[in-house]
């Protein structure tokens, strides 16, 4: 008799001793590892907060062109209130923060439009800081109806751990990272 055949016909591979690996290669190769790891992270850290620096501008620069886009839209005034890091007179747990508001009328209240629970404030990832140096003053940035602000602003934005973009909207509501 001969051997079992399998029902592709064909016989079944022998067995061989000493498959996987050994505790020593396992171990070495967990070094290599963890030795690149050591090397790399301080390389990705200075970009990764760029990153997060790219990542807080482009948020910025999208809320406010969505505040213009929709002040022309609905043919209300919208405007794009923020908080500071440093403002002294505001509950620190909104500082890095702005909402997104419009008035639906003459003398009427302002309306929160997002984030879209009210009292909530779009916060800034935590490393970046909104200057005190932004402006203008009152930390409002108003678009009219017809698309252009009254007053301009530029929003300095900066890292903790260095870096630093400003975003300029001016007169006719054009929205620029400098």
């Amino acid at each position: 008799m001969g051997r079992a055949v399998d029902g592709r016909g064909l016989r079944p591979a022998a067995r061989t001793g000493g498959g996987g690996f050994s505790y020593v290669e396992v171990v070495i190769a967990a070094s290599v590892i963890v030795i690149m790891a050591a090397v790399s992270i301080p390389l990705l850290t200075p970009r990764y907060r760029d990153y997060q620096m790219r990542s807080a501008v482009w948020q910025v620069v999208g809320d406010l062109r969505l505040a213009r886009q929709r002040a022309v839209t609905t043919r209300n005034p919208y405007r794009f209130s923020f908080v500071a890091d440093g403002d002294p007179t505001t509950d620190p747990t909104a500082r890095n923060t702005y909402v997104i508001e419009y008035s639906p009328g003459q003398g009427a209240a302002w309306v929160q439009e997002m984030p879209p629970a009210p009292g909530t404030r779009r916060q800034l990832a935590s490393p970046i800081l909104i200057q005190t140096s932004s402006t203008p003053s009152s930390r409002t940035i108003t678009f009219n109806p017809n698309g252009s602000v009254v007053p301009t602003g530029t929003i300095q934005l900066a890292a903790t751990g260095g870096g630093a973009a400003s975003v300029a909207v001016d007169q006719a509501g054009r929205v620029q990272v400098r």
